[in-house]
């Protein structure tokens, strides 16, 4: 059995989901997922998705006092008490390690019971990406914005709020050159709008009009359960685009990428020899 524990954002946490769900289904394991809701994503799982029912879950916050506990505890992880309850624990650094190892991640088989706690890929499967099916409230959303798309809806991905690096690597600058580009070579192109700044969507709409699509009055705040809602209906919306122009460095429009096997362009404007900072 393989007890998985997903963190960080949507993306990080799906394609965690990915990964065990294509361990499961090529090689029929039990699995249990520990789904913690925390400050920056407070949102249950069966919000979001359909959980099987051959899939365990368990839903839980850690206070500060159980955080300062598991550190204090995490060194001795592959001591006797932790080998009472799993017989390999494995945390980011060893998923990492393991990784850059070419590890055969298969050989988890020979394990009977396995914690792991990532925001990585650790098996990426044979049959494509795999994820839960979202809940019927999220794919009716998804439906009803989807049907004004038309054959050239190119989705547009724009990070900003949290994340310095894409803020500097990926401009708006150069995803309004790419977007004009778009237009250029089809007058029929549409662009669904993925952003978490109000900002950019007021700019991106001032200057493409009626050529912008967006999810209207979604929330952009990841504390609370709606706004992770609204994240993956922008997510899922992006998925049935024919294109995405993406910003650097984000999960979020890789995944989207990745559910319908579209195109993604990444918008990184930094040297290369910056990429790696």
């Amino acid at each position: 059995m393989i007890t998985i524990k997903p963190f960080g954002g949507l993306g990080n946490r799906m394609r965690v989901l990915h990964s065990v769900l294509s361990l499961k289904y090529e090689r029929r394991l039990n699995v249990k997922i520990l789904w913690e809701h925390s400050r920056s994503f407070n949102c249950s799982i069966s919000d979001l998705f359909i959980v099987p029912e051959d899939i365990a879950v368990q839903e839980f916050t850690m206070s500060l006092e159980d955080r300062l506990k598991r550190k204090i505890t995490e060194n001795f992880r592959k001591g006797p008490l932790s080998r009472y309850k799993y017989d390999l624990i494995l945390r980011e650094k060893d998923i990492i390690e393991m990784r850059n190892n070419n590890y055969d991640f298969l050989n988890l088989l020979n394990y009977k019971s396995v914690l792991i706690e990532t925001c990585q890929w650790f098996y990426t499967g044979d049959e494509g990406f795999l994820y839960l099916n979202p809940i019927g409230q999220i794919s009716d959303q998804v439906q009803q914005i989807t049907r004004n798309f038309n054959k050239q809806t190119i989705g547009i991905h724009v990070r900003r709020t949290d994340h310095t690096l894409s803020i500097k690597a990926s401009p708006l600058s150069e995803f309004k050159k790419r977007m004009q580009f778009e237009i250029d070579r089809n007058k029929n192109t549409m662009f669904f709008l993925s952003t978490d700044s109000e900002e950019v969507e007021n700019e991106l709409k001032v200057e493409f009009k009626n050529r912008i699509l967006t999810y209207e009055n979604k929330e952009l705040s990841r504390n609370s359960s709606k706004g992770i809602k609204d994240a993956f209906v922008d997510m899922l919306c992006l998925s049935h685009t024919n294109k995405i122009y993406g910003s650097y460095h984000s999960t979020f429009s890789h995944i989207a990428s990745l559910m319908n096997d579209i195109e993604l362009r990444v918008i990184n404007v930094l040297p290369k020899q910056k990429e790696a900072n």
